[in-house]
């Protein structure tokens, strides 16, 4: 759980929410030693917000962005069939930037209203 990457999201509209969120979890990642590649990359149907390494793994980060949990935590909102499309994208991506490393899929969970990160790793 991080609470110092909020600034001041009280106002932020829909739309920007998702972007703010992903700008967000880059500078938590960057804080982390996690080397961002790749934002927002699309295969067919399936978009990935983040692709990043450890250096050990190569990693494909799914962003949730909630205003508050009311209706629930940001990182139950990925359905099986989203996940199913993440991993292959993440695959596809790895096979054709011929990247030998692991591959692992987390989930960063950012609450507005909270002020909360929240970083899954290996969520699925």
């Amino acid at each position: 759980m991080q609470k110092g990457f909020f600034v001041s999201m009280d106002k932020i509209t829909k739309t920007g929410r998702g972007r703010a969120g992903e700008a967000l979890a880059v500078s938590y990642l960057k804080s982390k030693n996690i080397k961002v590649l790749h934002l927002n990359y699309r295969y067919q149907r399936a978009e990935i917000d983040i692709i990043a390494t450890d250096d050990v793994d190569l990693i494909i980060v799914e962003v949730k962005t909630r205003q508050n949990n009311v209706f629930g935590f940001p990182e139950e909102a990925i359905s099986k069939a989203k996940e199913n499309r993440l991993q292959e994208a993440g695959y596809a991506y790895k096979q054709a930037n011929e990247i030998e490393m692991p591959l692992r899929f987390d989930v960063i969970s950012i609450s507005i209203e909270e002020k909360e990160i929240k970083h899954f790793k290996g969520a699925f």
